[in-house]
């Protein structure tokens, strides 16, 4: 379990197959005209990782998902990225529900720049067990927007709910930069 206030594991990863995903330059917000120029990033072009982010208090927390481009073009990504907790092969609960409070823009990356999602882990703890099941997590599957391939991030020491209806996953729109 992820105890209130208290950081959770910073991992990376790269992309891999659909039945499984360092401090880079910002990236910068552009223009729809901008954005036609470039197509979107494919996940096999963005590693991932997991921030501190906004830390943690009132019995969650806040880490950003960072994607950066490490392929060899510019691309774009725009909107929410797809987010699950897994332990072995099996998901665990419900995927991240959309968090509509921030806007969604086209974030053009460069080679090595960076993009972010704030993420909201609800503390499994905060639930009656019988609720939520906590279940230990070991990945995190990340799903670029538009994106059918997945990258897997390490999730050791995140407790999800297996009950799928008790929701801990919250993610907002990219954003530029690594925070």
């Amino acid at each position: 379990m992820i105890p209130c206030c208290v950081a959770i594991p910073l991992s990376t990863a790269s992309a891999s197959s659909p039945s499984a995903s360092s401090s880079s330059p910002s990236a910068s917000a552009s223009s729809s005209a901008s954005a036609a120029v470039s197509s979107a990033c494919t996940t096999k072009e963005l590693t991932a990782k997991l921030t501190q982010g906004a830390g943690g208090g009132a019995g969650s927390s806040y880490p950003y998902l960072v994607l950066t481009n490490s392929g060899s073009r510019t691309c774009t990504l725009r909107g929410y990225p797809g987010v699950s907790l897994r332990h072995g092969d099996t998901q665990i609960g419900a995927a991240a529900e959309r968090d509509r409070t921030v806007d969604a823009s086209t974030i053009t990356l460069q080679p090595g720049q960076s993009a972010h999602s704030a993420l909201r882990i609800v503390n499994a703890g905060n639930f009656d067990s019988s609720a939520c099941t906590p279940t230990d997590a070991d990945t995190m599957l990340i799903y670029p927007p538009d994106q059918k391939e997945s990258i897997s991030i390490d999730a050791t020491g995140i407790t999800g709910c297996a009950n799928g209806d008790t929701q801990i996953l919250y993610v907002q729109v990219f954003q530029q930069g690594e925070e």
